[in-house]
């Protein structure tokens, strides 16, 4: 238990110094650990919000123009009859200038039942639509499951077009993605946090943020 103890401040440390250092480089303000019942700083929300979860690393700015979150949260989802599963996720929040987009989830095979037990109770109308929306896209429906709610299955395929799915289903699997209102997610899930990662993580989603704002229309 100590060794386990100690290896985890040890990679709690590492990801401090990686997660401070990419701030450094994109002129972001690091303001470590937060505490959504107290802190005045804005609560990174998705389908990984909980009434349980711990935000460490919390950092913010302004990157071409765009307002941008990093967080790294950590949570232990727990449900009857199945194994409690500890989670660690990067999450890099991008505002975007359009508001109204549907909620979209698009998971890369990285969570397992408890999370999803989890996420429809949350969310109970959730409905994975990869093969009502996607079948004809091989790679995204391939490496990805996507889930929305039926009364938006139009607006969800208008937004996720060909383009989209390819390049995430080709390219950018490696990260999951979260679309709700005027916010764009991309999740690293238990992943080793470097600045290689980070790094990935911002140029994918600036990317789609451009791409959902109608500011590219190719990958």
């Amino acid at each position: 238990m100590a060794m386990r103890h100690r290896l985890s401040l040890i990679g709690d440390l590492a990801t401090k110094r990686v997660i401070k250092q990419f701030a450094a480089k994109y002129h972001l303000v690091y303001f470590g650990a937060v505490d959504a019942r107290e802190d005045e700083h804005e609560l990174v929300r998705g389908v990984t919000v909980s009434t349980s979860h711990i935000d460490n690393h919390y950092t913010v700015g302004t990157l071409q123009g765009r307002d941008i979150t990093v967080v790294h949260r950590k949570n232990t989802l727990t449900f009857p009859g199945k194994a409690p599963s500890q989670y660690k996720w990067l999450i890099l929040q991008l505002d975007l200038a359009r508001t109204g987009l549907p909620h979209i989830f698009i998971d890369a095979h990285h969570h397992d039942e408890t999370f999803y037990a989890n996420l429809f109770i949350a969310l109970p109308q959730f409905q994975n639509v990869t093969a009502h929306l996607f079948a004809q896209d091989a790679a995204f429906s391939k490496h990805c499951k996507a889930f929305g709610f039926p009364h938006d299955y139009e607006a969800i395929a208008a937004v996720l077009q060909p383009d989209v799915t390819a390049a995430i289903g080709h390219h950018f699997h490696q990260f999951d993605y979260e679309i709700i209102d005027d916010r764009l997610y991309v999740y690293a899930s238990n992943s080793v946090v470097t600045m290689t990662v980070l790094q990935e993580m911002l140029r994918v989603g600036v990317w789609l943020a451009d791409f959902l704002d109608g500011k590219s229309n190719s990958s």
